[in-house]
């Protein structure tokens, strides 16, 4: 058991010095030292050791980890990123010069240091509704979105950001009303005409609310 709980250790302290690897100067590098260990923290917590003991006295035992599912880990991670709190740097070193710490500012005059489930961010996120060539982001204009989403599916209403969406109508050649024919050993079909439905993202942005407009 305490074989097991060592190698545990081991493996988070590997996964603690990949992470904090890449250091960045200053503000920056005080906010992903901060994450890093937010993160660390997260996986000690999900990552649980079970061991079954076996034998007359019941000494004997074999242990493993077992992490949750994706879907857990998809919840918290979500969870950490929804609370993420905006933080300012604070005091300087001064002999380097730099910033020591970074704060959460409570109101004008408090502010308090982030916590261990806290993640933070030292500049505002960029807008993924929008096209930005800058930082890769494709935006959702012109994008296919689920009127109807169903279970793991994001919807137009989600998707599409203040764009809304329209629907157009679209026809497709199918085979149809198929019979194998016994004399011929082959299967015969009809072509048949199907429609069906296709809703994207405007590519125009509008002020209000996501909208539904047939062509």
């Amino acid at each position: 058991m305490h074989k097991h709980l060592k190698r545990c250790h081991r493996i988070f302290g590997i996964v603690e010095s990949f992470l904090n690897s890449a250091r960045i100067s200053d503000r920056r590098r005080l906010m992903e030292e901060h994450n890093h260990r937010v993160a660390i923290h997260a996986i000690k917590k999900i990552v649980k050791v079970h061991c079954n003991y076996f034998g007359e006295m019941s000494i004997i035992s074999t242990c493993f980890f077992h992490i949750p599912s994706d879907k857990d880990i998809k919840r918290i991670i979500i969870n950490l990123v929804k609370k993420a709190m905006f933080a300012k740097s604070s005091a300087k070193d001064p002999q380097t010069g730099l910033k020591t710490k970074l704060v959460i500012k409570i109101n004008n005059s408090r502010a308090r240091l982030p916590k261990l489930n806290e993640l933070i961010y030292i500049d505002p996120s960029p807008d993924y509704c929008v096209k930005n060539k800058k930082y890769r982001i494709t935006g959702v204009a012109g994008r296919r979105c689920h009127l109807y989403a169903k279970a793991g599916e994001i919807s137009c209403e989600e998707m599409c950001c203040d764009y809304g969406y329209h629907i157009t109508k679209s026809t497709q050649s199918v085979k149809c009303n198929c019979q194998f024919n016994l004399k011929s050993y082959r299967e015969k079909c009809q072509d048949c005409t199907k429609q069906y439905y296709i809703s994207r993202c405007r590519k125009i942005l509008i002020k209000h609310n996501s909208t539904m407009s047939h062509p």
